[in-house]
């Protein structure tokens, strides 16, 4: 991981905020899904000591589908969504992406490729 850019940062409320990974190569490597933190600071380094880039080569990145929550703050609207199902060679790997809004159109979140035949990753 190279840093974290926010997302989506209650000001007002200063509770909560999600943010989204940078790998280190991102021509080559991405970071599946968001984080979510309680408070409105970066994630810190002890917080995200296991999560790690993978490589494009393994992924899709697909819309996602399913609204898993919301919240209405008085000037925002903060929504997770994610993948439950797809189609045969992608799988879901219960990671969320966030969106300052109603709508997940514009939102992508990657999916592992597997190789339906093998059930081996590409």
């Amino acid at each position: 991981m190279a840093d974290w850019e926010p997302v989506f940062i209650d000001i007002e409320g200063r509770k909560f905020s999600t943010w989204r990974g940078v790998a280190r190569d991102p021509e080559h490597y991405a970071v599946i899904g968001d984080f979510f933190v309680t408070g409105v600071d970066k994630p810190t380094p002890a917080q995200t000591a296991d999560i790690r880039a993978i490589h494009k080569d393994l992924i899709a990145e697909l819309e996602p589908h399913n609204l898993v929550w919301k919240k209405e703050i008085p000037f925002a609207v903060l929504t997770l969504w994610d993948i439950f199902v797809t189609v045969g060679i992608y799988v879901p790997t219960g990671a969320f992406v966030s969106k300052n809004g109603d709508s997940s159109v514009g939102l992508q979140i990657g999916v592992l490729r597997v190789d339906a035949a093998t059930q081996d990753a590409w």
